[in-house]
């Protein structure tokens, strides 16, 4: 009977553990609600959204904020946006496209960590560019679907993809930008 009860604690466990791991994965629930993560790390407002008559139109610079740390808070959650694939320039110039089946390699799926603990999704990206990167960690500046940006430092391996010729992995020190195509 003990054994059966260990085993069976076991079970239950790792369920449990599965469950939790496809709902964060957007496997399971509702994958347009915003994770705890992304609508807790505030945005400031994109100056786009300013209803002043007397503002020129023209293209909008967005509003930076550092390391997640909010300089403002936005109204509405940081949209998703399913992306069919990227276009990735390396820092001597080539560019290469890829598929959806876009991912860094030490996380295992399509999102930056920052150092300040901060989990973005690229889904949430329109693009990003790389710079100061020494020893696997460096600054990303990040345009995110609502035109706000976010610059970070982050710690990262691989950018990896997929295109027609096969597997396409570039390390972050050689990437100067990634935007998504939709």
């Amino acid at each position: 009977m003990p054994g059966v009860l260990t085993a069976l604690a076991g079970i239950i466990t790792a369920l449990t553990g599965l469950v939790a791991i496809l709902v964060q994965t957007g496997v399971l629930g509702d994958r347009d609600k915003t994770p705890p993560s992304v609508s807790q790390a505030a945005v400031s407002p994109s100056p786009s959204s300013s209803t002043s008559a007397t503002k020129p139109a023209g293209p909008t610079t967005p509003t930076p904020v550092v390391d997640g740390a909010a300089t403002g808070v936005s109204d509405k959650p940081i949209a998703r946006s399913t992306f069919t694939g990227a276009v990735v320039t390396l820092q001597d110039g080539p560019v290469t496209k890829l598929r959806d089946e876009i991912r860094e390699y030490c996380q295992g799926r399509p999102v930056l960590v920052t150092l300040a603990g901060q989990t973005i999704e690229m889904q949430r990206m329109k693009r990003f560019d790389v710079s100061d990167w020494r020893s696997g960690k460096g600054t990303v500046h990040i345009v995110l679907n609502s035109g706000d940006a976010i610059d970070a430092k982050i710690s990262a391996c691989y950018f990896v993809g997929v295109n027609d010729l096969g597997e396409f992995r570039a390390d972050f020190e050689n990437i100067r930008s990634v935007e998504f195509v939709r």
